[in-house]
Order: C-alpha cells, then sequence, then structure tokens
C-alpha cells in the first residue's frame, strides 16, 4: 500500500481514515486480552455504524459464547451493557426459550437456552469484519460498486463449497486466535486475482440456529469471500450462499 491508500476509510473506501478502529471491538474481550486486534483507518461515518453495531453484538453475543473467559464475561461485563440499553434486556428476556437437547442419543439430556439475534445487525457487523480484515492481512481496499462483499453462518451445502475453495492454493494468514477462543479467523488470497479471498471466523464461539430448511442443524463458524464483480460467478456464489444461510 501506499501512503494515500493507508489514509483511506477500509470500509466504505471512498472518505479519508482520519481514525483508527479495531476490525473486532475491544469490547468482545476482557480488558487484559485486548492486545494484537487488528487496527484499521476508518472514516467517523464507518466508525459510528460500526459501534453502534458492535454496542448490540457486545451485549447479546457473549450469552452464546464458548470461549475460556465466557462465563466470567457474560456475569462481569454484560450486565451493564444491558443496564444501559432497557429496551435489549427486556427483547432479550421476552424472548428467552429452553429446551431440552441430547448428544448421545438420550444417555444424557441438558437445557438449551436460545434468544432472539437480530441477524441483520449482526451481519453488517461480520460485513465490517470481513472489509477490515481484508485490508489488515492483504492491504486490500473493496469498493461496494467493484466488489462482492458476503458473511453468513451456513448450512452444511454451502460449507462444502468454503471447503474447497479453502483448499486452493494461494496467500494464507494461518490460523489466527484473538483472546484465546473468543475470535479465531483464517483467510485464503487467490494469487492471480487479489480480490478475491475466503475466511472462516468464529466470533466468541457463538452457535447460531433456528434455520427452517435446517432445524435441527446449529453452525459455529462464519464463512465469507471476497471477489471482484466483473467475475461472473460472484454474484451468482453470493446469491447461492445467500440461499444457504443458516
Amino acid at each position: 500500500m501506499d501512503s494515500k491508500a493507508r489514509k483511506v476509510c477500509a470500509y466504505c473506501t471512498t472518505a479519508e481514515g482520519t481514525t483508527r478502529d479495531h476490525v473486532i471491538a475491544r469490547g468482545f474481550f476482557p480488558p487484559d486480552q485486548r492486545g494484537g486486534i487488528p487496527q484499521v483507518p476508518s472514516c467517523p461515518p464507518c466508525n459510528n455504524l460500526k459501534s453502534r453495531l458492535e454496542h448490540y453484538a457486545t451485549a447479546v453475543l457473549p450469552f452464546g459464547g464458548t470461549h475460556a473467559a465466557a462465563a466470567t464475561m457474560l456475569a462481569e461485563m454484560v450486565p451493564p451493557r444491558l443496564e444501559n440499553n432497557l429496551k435489549l434486556a427486556r427483547a432479550l428476556t421476552s424472548g428467552r426459550k429452553y429446551r431440552f437437547v441430547t448428544y448421545d442419543c438420550g444417555a444424557t439430556w441438558c437445557t438449551e437456552m436460545s434468544l432472539p439475534v437480530d441477524g441483520d445487525m449482526v451481519s453488517k457487523l461480520l460485513h465490517f469484519i470481513v472489509l477490515g480484515l481484508a485490508y489488515a492481512e492483504y492491504g486490500l481496499l473493496l469498493p461496494e460498486p467493484d466488489c462482492v462483499v458476503r458473511a453468513d453462518f451456513l448450512t452444511a451445502v454451502g460449507r462444502g463449497i468454503f471447503d474447497q475453495l479453502h483448499a486452493q492454493q494461494g496467500n494464507r494468514t494461518g490460523v489466527k486466535d484473538l483472546g484465546n477462543g473468543i475470535f479465531r479467523y483464517e483467510g485464503v488470497q487467490a494469487k492471480n486475482s487479489p480480490q478475491l479471498t475466503v475466511w472462516r471466523m468464529s466470533l466468541c464461539g457463538i452457535v447460531v440456529g433456528g434455520d427452517p430448511k435446517a432445524r435441527d442443524e446449529r453452525v459455529s463458524v462464519v464463512h465469507a469471500f471476497t471477489a471482484p464483480r466483473r467475475v461472473a460467478a460472484a454474484s451468482r456464489l453470493a446469491e447461492f450462499l445467500r440461499a444457504q444461510a443458516a
């Protein structure tokens, strides 16, 4: 990247990046585990929009956390956030559901709690994260008119396609683990088409479900890709994966 590119907002790619933004919000991590989070230049409007999405996500997603510090964060960091957002707290309480589940053919049973999650807000946040990772890892600016960016929790069919894409040769980030399991990711960039990247991500180790097409399926990994729109298959793949989203 040249010096001019470093000043452009990694998210909208049009405005000047006058602030530095943590690609993964610091609020997802305990104070002693906030080192090494990628940072990218951001303009104030993108930073403010992303911050609103993060305020929602850091209050809701820890309920499904499975990482080492999940219980501590849920007990100590989430309550103050909900006290500052009573509307969200009431929505979570009224939408909370429990069911008995077994994972060993009925030998043992446990109680599983589910919460209503605003999938649109989470999807928008994941979109920002993919743009930020593409910039931080590969120096990519991905203008919306020129590039397709897609990130979703996928059903088995969609995951199978990504497994094939990840197996291809390319520039690999390797598996990176921030906060001892709070955020894990890995990316692959095509060598002959720099804007073509694929990603696997896990945020808080959360598990989502409730897809009418696969009611019993539980998904914990986000799959994402970026691609130039001039590649005809990119838009078709995006539409196909949208149909496979959990």
